[in-house]
């Protein structure tokens, strides 16, 4: 395996071989046992129950979990100790409400622990050689296969022949060093041990026995009182896992559990501060080759011990013969703990502290506040424990964990962190990251995260989490207000609510501002008061609110509203007013992009994006905005001395502002949205300053109404059925959805105006391209029919053109105009090109372009047919050319 992968995969051992070749070595699971990686691809065979995933960049084969094909469910807010949420009903009173739908470990724990059966437990200590009554005193549970699944449990060879979960689990508490419920520890009846998801709401976390601190106070160095049936004085031990706790219950002395070799060393830290004689104990368990996994993990936390509390830690490994302590209890029956303790303390050594440097400091700064994560695109961030569920990406802002760090390390010890260190430590904790599960992180807006009962209960594999959306199925949605306290609105068919903390994961960038939280007495008639704040006129006013509406919905392509309009009409005004009602920033306008790169970081820091004043729109940014609608990727060089690549991939929401932006591309004007504006007389026109105070003031009504409105368009959502879907048809839906639940707000003409204003933007389309306008202009004067290929087209469009240039220098003699050259394809390949992009629009307008079933020995052949006006509105919505016009 190759050194880049250490620590992160679990070899095959002899025990466990490689299911896809019977390798025992080199080949290597996942942490959570879901995906294989065969070093040997020439003997490589998918084993039953996986699916291949290709090659890694190490040059294995990747087998695991079949890809859904589907748009999978929204991963699960990944915070571990906060299992409900405040909530603000409709007077202001605090609530707690399930809206976060995050699994509540201590409910959870009660339950499974209400299912372990006496039978279960002597089973247990049956195959452990351990007394029942230890085991007991750390009141474990069970957890059936149904547990298994709404736990997302895995663990090392869990599936490795295809089984899916097993029939059950033993379930352990797991606490951090606050004595916090944080997760559970889980062992199969055979013995193989895993953990829950971390996706649930879970981490790894300590072993304590409920009565650790009495047994502790018992065993104090220096008393006389009786351990067992020897007087024994020690202090705790730190040994690995639940079958060593249960060994030092049964001897009697005080214990607690790592959750492995060399885990838990922040959480041991704040527990045992302050006790005498820690001691930290290994396992013997030598591999071949010389790796002593044990001991030296054993070694790697006495350190970290001594280095937090500046002072040296013993650790030591079990009496010679024995692997462990639950190895020692079964090989000496009825041994007394003074001998056990004196076999470990015969090979105790001391572990001094190890010199803090300052990236030393950072780390455990950042380990001691944040998690870690790392997001679908490799980029790591962190997320504070007892902060708003909202991720600090390590770099940029003044908002990123460096400059957090910084301020922490200031505030610990009074100087400033050294440059270098930083970059030691944020690299070190990227690292950490890397380790975590991946995670998404949404840009203000994000669909509610799907309960657990409404996952798919037929699938015996256990599923990963990625993101997914209900939201355009009407579903419920999140929007992050933005502010320091992390409050979000989560709104769903049956109402809003404001929660304390946001039931997903949020980044946030420096163009996202803060909202004012919403009145939730607003009514959707409510936002009516906006219309006294913008002139758009009567038709495009439903469109406006639609689009409003729309935006709220993370999974849906949303169309790019063009706020047109003649100088003075307050097209920037509205544009800003517009998306300060759900995605504020400090710079609302963003200038016309120059390139592609310009473009792709303007968009990617807000959810709403407003370009203003657009005079032009150049193909490559036509088709940056296409994308942008649907969801688009940028992939760029971090720096120019290495390959390492930026990936930057966004869907959002545009507008843009303009009196003409010129000609227009076909497949743009189909994602098009046109508000016209009206002309500001001197008497309705207000001062800037008024306006904007009359906004501030009107803002918590006007996104209150608008996220009312939000709720009743989810709730109509199901019941819409439309026979003949447009383009942008999710669009169309929401908008439909928008008529029937609120009336009010567009007098159940938007879905009606957007179905119109096809028709206008496709005849805008064609006259503004001299190229589509030829060809229907073509069309009609071949009395509405012309068949042949392209070339014959070309040369026929060619001519027409010379003609009327003729004619026009002709009919201006005194003008002495010069020829005008053809400016449209030169090429019969080029020409096919065009016809197929633009003949969506032309059929718009009456010319259907269809390309013949059979090619002529001259190439492929084409007709044109133009329509009469009645023929025109019955087929215009007809036409067999798909996305870019493509068949």
């Amino acid at each position: 395996m190759s050194t880049p992968q250490q620590g992160r995969w679990t070899p095959v051992s002899k025990h466990e071989p490689c299911p896809a070749c019977g390798g025992t070595d080199w080949c290597a699971w996942t942490p959570d046992g879901q995906t294989l990686r065969c070093m040997r691809s020439e003997k490589a065979n998918c084993p039953p129950g996986l699916h291949p995933l290709g090659t890694d960049k190490d040059g294995g084969e990747l087998f695991g979990p079949p890809r859904l094909t589907t748009r999978p469910k929204q991963r699960r807010s990944h915070r571990h100790d906060r299992h409900t949420v405040t909530a603000l009903n409709s007077n202001g009173a605090a609530d707690s409400t399930s809206v976060c739908r995050r699994l509540d470990l201590s409910a959870m724990l009660d339950s499974l622990r209400d299912q372990l059966i006496d039978a279960k437990l002597r089973g247990l200590a049956d195959a452990t050689g351990l007394p029942a009554s230890a085991w007991s005193a750390l009141k474990p549970g069970w957890a059936n296969k149904d547990d298994l699944r709404k736990l997302r449990a895995g663990g090392k060879g869990w599936n490795a022949n295809g089984g899916g979960y097993p029939d059950g689990a033993y379930v352990f508490a797991e606490y951090d060093g606050k004595g916090r419920l944080v997760g559970l520890a889980l062992r199969t009846v055979d013995g193989r041990k895993g953990a829950p998801a971390s996706s649930i709401g879970s981490r790894r976390g300590l072993i304590v026995p409920p009565d650790f601190h009495e047994r502790v106070e018992a065993c104090a160095v220096g008393t006389t009182e009786a351990v067992s049936d020897g007087r024994v004085s020690c202090g705790p031990f730190v040994v690995e896992g639940a079958s060593d706790v249960a060994a030092c219950i049964a001897l009697g002395l005080p214990a607690v559990g790592r959750p492995s070799n060399r885990s838990g060393a922040t959480d041991l830290a704040d527990l045992l501060a302050g006790m005498d004689d820690v001691t930290v104990v290994g396992e013997r368990d030598g591999k071949e080759g010389g790796a002593w996994p044990g001991r030296d993990g054993a070694v790697a936390v006495s350190r970290q011990l001594a280095s937090r509390w500046a002072e040296p830690v013993a650790w030591t490994m079990p009496p010679t013969g024995t692997k462990d302590l639950r190895d020692w209890f079964q090989r000496h029956p009825g041994g007394k703990a003074a001998d056990l303790v004196d076999g470990l303390h015969k090979h105790r050594k001391q572990t001094k502290p190890a010199r803090h440097s300052a990236a030393d400091v950072l780390v455990e700064l950042a380990t001691a506040t944040y998690r870690m994560g790392v997001t679908d695109t490799g980029e790591a961030f962190a997320v504070e424990h007892d902060g708003p569920n909202v991720a600090l990406l390590l770099k940029g802002s003044a908002t990123a964990l460096r400059a957090k760090l910084a301020k922490a390390y200031r505030a610990k010890t009074g100087k400033t962190s050294p440059s270098a260190a930083l970059a030691d430590a944020l690299t070190a904790l990227q690292g950490l990251a890397l380790d975590a599960e991946s995670e998404p992180l949404a840009l203000r807006v994000a669909a509610v995260p799907v309960a657990d009962d409404e996952d798919d209960a037929a699938s015996e594999t256990p599923p990963s989490d990625s993101t997914g959306s209900s939201a355009g199925t009407g579903g419920g949605v999140v929007i992050d207000l933005g502010d320091a306290a992390g409050r979000a609105a989560v709104v769903e068919s049956d109402g809003v609510t404001v929660v304390s903390v946001a039931p997903v994961l949020f980044r946030r960038t420096a163009l996202t501002g803060a909202l004012p939280a919403p009145d939730l007495d607003a009514e959707p008639a409510d936002l009516l008061q906006l219309r006294e704040l913008l002139n758009v006129d009567d038709d495009s006013w439903p469109l406006v609110v639609g689009w409003l509406v729309a935006a709220c919905l993370p999974d849906i392509p949303h169309p790019v509203l063009m706020l047109g309009g003649q100088q003075g009409t307050g097209k920037s005004t509205a544009a800003r007013l517009l998306t300060g009602l759900l995605d504020p920033s400090p710079a609302p306008l963003r200038s016309e992009p120059r390139e592609p790169k310009d473009w792709a970081m303007s968009a990617a820091g807000g959810w709403c994006v407003v370009v203003d004043n657009v005079s032009r729109i150049p193909a490559w940014w036509s088709d940056a905005l296409c994308k942008a609608v649907t969801g688009d990727g940028w992939v760029s060089r971090k720096l120019y001395t290495d390959d390492d690549l930026s990936v930057l991939s966004f869907r959002r929401c545009i507008a843009i502002t303009s009196i003409d932006t010129g000609a227009m591309r076909g497949d743009l004007a189909d994602r098009l949205l046109i508000a016209d504006l009206e002309p500001i007389t001197g008497r309705t026109r207000r001062t800037e300053a008024e306006l904007n105070h009359h906004y501030r003031h009107l803002q918590p009504t006007l996104t209150g109404a608008l996220l009312k409105a939000v709720s009743a368009t989810l709730a109509a959502l199901p019941s819409v059925e439309l026979d003949d879907l447009p383009r942008m048809a999710d669009f169309a839906r929401v908008l439909a959805a928008l008529d029937a639940a609120c009336p009010e707000l567009t007098g159940r003409k938007a879905f009606d105006r957007f179905a119109r204003q096809r028709d206008r933007i496709a005849a805008d389309v064609v006259e503004g391209d001299p190229f589509a306008a030829a060809v229907a202009e073509f069309t009609h004067l071949q009395s509405g029919l012309w068949t042949g290929t392209a070339g014959d087209l070309l040369q026929r469009l060619q001519q027409q053109h010379a003609m009327q240039d003729a004619t026009e220098r002709a009919n201006h003699p005194n003008l002495h105009l010069k020829a005008t050259p053809w400016t449209g394809p030169k090429t019969p390949r080029g020409l096919a090109g065009q016809l197929m992009r633009y003949a969506p629009a032309l059929a718009r307008v009456g010319v259907h372009v269809t390309k013949s079933d059979t090619r002529s020995n001259r190439g492929q052949t084409y007709e044109l047919r133009a329509e009469n006006p009645a023929e025109k509105n019955a087929t215009a919505d007809e036409s067999t050319w798909g996305e870019e016009g493509e068949l």
